[in-house]
């Protein structure tokens, strides 16, 4: 029976001295005259809606008052108090360390929170199935290789400033353009025609449209070692040589200013 009196007098101590500090820290509030201290911080690595606990000291529970961030980017506070933070990493922030202000105070880490980006692959146009067909997303078909014609594959791909994705399509004879909505037509080329002939649109004749580089104007060139050439395509889908070449030309690219043109045989 002692032992029992005696372990709950034991018990009522370790709850009075609970409530104690509980009382205490409540009470605690921000003092403008000390400094911000960041003690530690978990976890040290994580991706968008991470929530990171901050320890430290001289912290507010005012969270109106209350800024923390990450570089430049700054965090959701889900709750504070005058030793702890509790924020949400938002998406797209990247790595650095993690700042916390208070009015016109603050401090920084002293070592980084790292950010994972997270990345998510779907399919823009194609089904994996060779072909021709301009439509939307999978019901899309290019021709980039197949069992018979398996000696090459394209590498042409370029992506302009309004987010449309151009591909050389050497199957098809032809270059094709994606909107971001995944919407595929014809810029220039034609998918029965091989040869070579200046154009636009399904007048343009190409022989094997194997890259593509784009200029800041959104022009596209090609290299065709088919024909041995570069060809120069407008936005609006007109095509005209720009030079034949004295090797077949497997790979190119372009200064932004569209006035030289690199080429390469491989």
């Amino acid at each position: 029976m002692k032992q029992i009196i005696s372990l709950f007098i034991a018990c009522c101590g370790v709850i009075w001295l609970i409530n104690s500090g509980c009382k205490k820290d409540q009470a605690a509030s921000f003092d403008p005259g000390a400094a911000i201290i960041i003690d530690s911080f978990t976890p040290s690595l994580g991706s968008g809606r991470t929530e990171i606990l901050i320890n430290g000291h001289n912290f507010t529970s005012d969270t109106a008052n209350l800024k923390v961030s990450i570089g430049d980017h700054p965090l959701k506070i889900i709750g504070a108090s005058v030793n702890q933070i509790m924020a949400l990493v938002p998406k797209k922030c990247g790595s650095g360390v993690i700042t916390v202000a208070v009015g016109n105070k603050q401090a920084q880490s002293s070592t980084s929170f790292r950010y994972l980006f997270t990345h998510t692959v779907t399919t823009l146009a194609g089904n994996g199935e060779p072909g021709y067909v301009n439509a939307k997303g999978t019901d899309a078909q290019f021709h980039f290789t197949d069992p018979v014609n398996n000696w090459y594959r394209s590498m042409g791909i370029a992506v302009d400033d309004e987010l449309n994705v151009y591909v050389a399509d050497p199957g098809n004879h032809c270059i094709r353009k994606i909107d971001s909505a995944g919407n595929v037509t014809t810029l220039a080329g034609n998918p029965n025609v091989s040869g070579h002939t200046d154009g636009q649109g399904l007048q343009a004749a190409f022989s094997l449209p194997y890259d593509i580089a784009l200029d800041r104007a959104g022009n596209l060139y090609t290299a065709d070692p088919g024909n041995w050439d570069i060809r120069k395509i407008t936005p609006d889908g007109q095509a005209t040589t720009l030079f034949f070449t004295a090797v077949d030309p497997w790979s190119l690219a372009v200064d932004p200013s569209g006035q030289t043109v690199y080429y390469s045989s491989c």
